[in-house]
């Protein structure tokens, strides 16, 4: 998914790799592929970087974390 502010996590395939790797969730923010910076990416650049990755793929996210309310 895109948006204004990078490229996001909308869904993750069952028994893709993503799944199996259990490291990605949805709405993580896509900063890096293999080094390749994606932080202010197209949708386009940032599947073509996914496709010319080489394995093993290392993805770097920016992840919000709930903020949790006060006892």
């Amino acid at each position: 998914e895109t948006s204004a502010e990078g490229i996001y996590v909308s869904k993750i395939l069952e028994n893709g790799p993503a799944d199996r790797a259990d490291g990605l969730e949805i709405q993580d923010k896509i900063i890096e592929v293999n080094g390749k910076d994606l932080s202010k990416a197209t949708h386009e650049e940032a599947v073509e970087a996914f496709r010319n990755a080489k394995e093993p793929i290392v993805v770097q996210v920016l992840r919000r974390t709930p903020l949790s309310k006060p006892a």
